[in-house]
């Protein structure tokens, strides 16, 4: 299959937001953006070779709604949902299966799934896999959500090759995920549990 993964920008047309990195990138040696979401290279690390993939970040490039995409993947945090349902939506009505992750469609599923086909709930690593059978076979589910939570000492390192890396300020190391405190106004602790996983010291060494 072809897969197309997209991280959306912050902000959409005409909006105004404090996330709107695209200012800061003036004073980025001119790199076009600050940095990128982990969630997309990771997919990529989790897809077999035999699939296409094609990242688009929208803070580095516009969406190409004509590449002939058979899957595509949409990571989405409530800063930019709107952005994201938007972008979902003008897939799907090419016909093309679309699938929504992240924080904000795992807290609002229900809300997502009026934009895609599918809902990933909570982290991908022991979903994404099966998720692209079904993708294949014609028979994705609505949702997907794994019955426990990713062992990072097991994590693969990120895609980071799929993405126009030299447009980038800083790289990204993700070493732990997870907190122990519930602060009411903090998605963290509901979205990686409550309790603190880490990678090896190699792990993070090697990435």
């Amino acid at each position: 299959m072809k897969i197309a993964l997209i991280i959306p920008r912050n902000t959409d047309e005409g909006e105004k937001s404090f996330y709107d990195y695209k200012f800061f990138s003036t004073f980025l040696f001119s790199k076009k953006y600050f940095s990128y979401l982990l969630a997309v290279p990771t997919l990529v690390s989790l897809t077999p070779p035999e699939h296409e993939i094609r990242v688009f970040d929208e803070n580095i490039e516009d969406v190409d709604y004509n590449w002939p995409a058979d899957l595509v993947g949409i990571t989405v945090r409530t800063l930019f949902a709107n952005r994201a349902y938007k972008i979902a939506d003008t897939f799907r009505e090419k016909g093309v299966k679309t699938v929504l992750g992240g924080i904000h469609p795992s807290m609002c599923t229900d809300e997502a799934l009026e934009h895609c086909d599918t809902v990933v709930i909570g982290e991908a690593e022991y979903v994404w896999q099966s998720l692209l059978q079904d993708a294949q076979s014609g028979n994705l589910k609505r949702t997907y959500k794994a019955d426990r939570q990713a062992d990072l000492t097991a994590s693969p390192l990120p895609g980071r090759f799929a993405l126009s890396k030299n447009q980038y300020f800083a790289d990204i190391v993700q070493t732990t995920k997870g907190c122990p405190f519930h602060c009411e106004f903090c998605s963290v602790h509901a979205f990686d549990g409550t309790r603190i996983r880490n990678k090896t010291v190699g792990q993070v060494i090697e990435e």
